[in-house]
């Protein structure tokens, strides 16, 4: 895992050093509009590369958090809404409508930071993955003492020898991924007692779903109210 680090750190050092170094070798020579522009290029290069090695810190950062949860009793829905408001920019970037169906009455326990995280990984990776003017659809639902969270997308679907190594830390088909961004919400997902699954068909789009149980083991009525 380390070595993996350490990759992806350096290679974004590297692009840091030879975008700084094209700026301080830069000769406008007469043309100083087009030195200008050229700077202003790489230096959009250098903050590109700063921003991966800012995704790998961070998820790296939560990866090795404490798996202790703090357990609250909170409404399903309000939970989700939170976790769509979170990703409604990006989706707007991408020219993607995220919906959120899915009754408003259900409660279950868990640790509201961990899996809002667990549930935004998914769904920021969900809006990725689709084509501009499509929809990311996220419902909730309870059935036989379980609550799911399905994160539907139109993208080009997951290939069939993929749909296990993507959980794996530090897998990523993506250029800029860290590859811990899927394995963080298994990892939050599974410290709560459920588990998480995903169904896709190449061409067809993925959906994602978190099984939660309602009420984890060992929880006693009445401990934390509803939030």
């Amino acid at each position: 895992m380390s070595s993996v680090v350490s990759h992806q750190m350096l290679q974004q050092i590297g692009l840091i050093g030879i975008h700084a170094d094209l700026i301080r070798q830069a000769d406008g020579g007469d043309d100083l509009a087009a030195a200008v522009a050229q700077a202003k290029v790489n230096a959009a290069a250098i903050e590109e590369a700063l921003g991966g090695v800012n995704r790998v810190l961070r998820d790296l950062l939560v990866f090795s958090r404490d798996l202790r949860l703090n357990l609250y009793e909170h409404r399903l829905a309000d939970v989700l809404a939170e976790c769509v408001e979170e990703c409604q920019a990006q989706a707007a970037e991408r020219a993607v409508t995220l919906r959120l169906e899915g009754p408003a009455e259900p409660t279950v326990v868990l640790d509201k930071l961990k899996m809002k995280q667990a549930v935004v990984n998914v769904l920021r990776n969900a809006i990725e993955a689709s084509p501009p003017g499509s929809w990311v659809v996220v419902r909730g639902s309870t059935r036989d003492g379980w609550a799911e969270v399905a994160i539907t997308d139109r993208g080009p679907g997951i290939p069939e020898p993929d749909r296990n190594a993507i959980f794996t830390p530090f897998f990523t088909t993506k250029e800029q991924g860290t590859g811990l961004g899927l394995a963080i919400a298994r990892e939050f997902t599974e410290a709560h007692g459920g588990r998480i699954t995903v169904e896709s068909e190449e061409g067809t789009g993925a959906t994602f779903v978190l099984h939660l149980p309602l009420r984890p083991a060992g929880w006693g009525s009445g401990q934390h109210a509803a939030r």
